[in-house]
């Protein structure tokens, strides 16, 4: 009795799992592209209106509710520096998951420890932002 058909089946399923996993990637790299970008060229009145319009039914319905009441006052005190760096961060961000994705999907040989590379330095770079966030506040 081998187990071999089994291996195949199991790395089946594996491949399949990766390239979901690399699709949702690349699906997020793309949403976080054009979220940044709309961020970035949308007025600073625009996003007000826009939060007002999508927190007032909740707010209807209970004036105090947290997180509509945050959204709006986050957005409202939103610093252009603050939005410009957010845009930045979302579409940079987002562009690279998009290039990685391309090359993952496309089986260059190069993507994978690029990948891995950038995977190590955002991860880096948000433990360090966490920690200065927190120490700060």
């Amino acid at each position: 009795m081998s187990s071999h058909p089994s291996i195949g089946v199991e790395r089946k399923i594996e491949h399949t799992f990766f390239l979901l996993s690399v699709w949702s990637k690349g699906v997020a790299g793309l949403i976080e592209t054009i979220g940044g970008l709309l961020l970035l060229l949308i007025p600073q009145t625009g996003l007000n209106a826009f939060v007002i319009a999508l927190t007032a039914p909740e707010l209807a319905e209970d004036p105090t509710d947290r997180v509509a009441t945050f959204l709006q006052r986050m957005v409202h005190e939103l610093a252009a520096d603050t939005k410009l760096f957010v845009s930045a961060y979302l579409i940079v961000h987002g562009v690279i998951k998009v290039f990685l994705v391309a090359g993952l999907l496309g089986r260059r040989l190069w993507s994978y420890p690029v990948s891995l590379w950038f995977l190590a330095a955002f991860i880096a770079y948000q433990c360090i932002a966490f920690s200065l966030l927190t120490r700060s506040g």
